[in-house]
């Protein structure tokens, strides 16, 4: 069964399964019955949906029906993406439409196999798992919509406003809002609440990793940067101070789609002491 797939340079972000095997306990490992069940999932650059046959007695004839159906659907030449013998095929679905097909020999197998790609290829946040199973032994071709798109997830943070320039002591983060303008209204309620002063927010970002950081001579003025993980992260707050030609530390990391709950501290590290004689 192939595991690789004319999309592997694409972002991985979505995953949605496809089973061809009987639905069942006993299913989860299935090899051969009475005849062996192909599928294959065939693709055109350009077209948004996968064109999928299963039920198949041979993978001559899974691809064959879907590269024919393809063709006739798309009106351009079509390629086969993967195909599976009694397997699942795992289809890998990005936020921006790009798109990985994977198989493998059982549903776990797939998914977790499309599930680490995702993680480790793309983003590594938004990664989900869809099922849909099919009854070996009845041929049928399907063309997939894979526009499915998550919702993006937006994030900031707040502080009080009536500090003196370079004196914030603590920021107010919120993750996990439906827009910038929530995100913010959110900080700056929670900021409001916590410091019973006037707050102010600072833009927001959306489905990515969030570090506040600060120059070390001015560790009460909290900036904010963003990117999709964390070594790139590092790498754009590292790129930012070198800029500003200043030494910087970062207080906390997190991500626009997880939950934060408390407030990050800005404080410089204390000096190292002397070494004792």
């Amino acid at each position: 069964m192939s595991r690789s797939s004319p999309f592997s340079h694409e972002l991985k972000i979505g995953v949605l399964l496809v089973s061809v095997t009987p639905i069942g306990a006993d299913a989860a490992t299935h090899q051969s019955t009475e005849q062996d069940s192909f599928a294959a999932v065939a693709w055109a650059e350009g077209y948004r949906n996968l064109i999928w046959s299963s039920g198949y007695p041979s993978k001559e004839t899974a691809e064959s029906a879907a590269l024919k159906f393809c063709n006739e659907r798309v009106g351009k030449d079509c390629s086969i993406a993967a195909h599976s013998r009694n397997g699942f095929i795992a289809v890998g679905i990005a936020d921006d439409g790009g798109r990985i097909v994977q198989s493998g020999r059982t549903r776990v197998e797939a998914a977790d196999i499309a599930m680490n790609r995702c993680r480790s290829e793309g983003s590594g946040a938004r990664c989900t798992i869809q099922h849909l199973n099919l009854i070996q032994g009845t041929p049928k071709v399907q063309d997939m919509q894979i526009s499915a798109r998550l919702p993006d997830q937006w994030a900031t943070f707040a502080y009080r406003s009536d500090v003196y320039p370079g004196d914030v002591r603590r920021v107010w983060p919120v993750a996990q809002q439906p827009s910038q303008e929530e995100a913010i209204r959110k900080a700056l309620l929670l900021c409001t609440r916590e410091e019973k002063r006037e707050c102010t927010a600072k833009a927001g970002v959306r489905n990515v990793r969030i570090a506040v950081y600060a120059a070390l001579n001015e560790p009460g003025t909290p900036m904010i940067e963003s990117d999709i993980d964390d070594a790139r992260l590092e790498a754009a707050v590292e790129a930012r101070c070198k800029l500003m030609a200043a030494n910087c530390i970062t207080f906390a990391t997190f991500s626009a789609s997880e939950p934060v709950w408390q407030a990050i501290n800005l404080a410089a590290p204390a000096p190292a002491a002397p070494p004792s004689r």
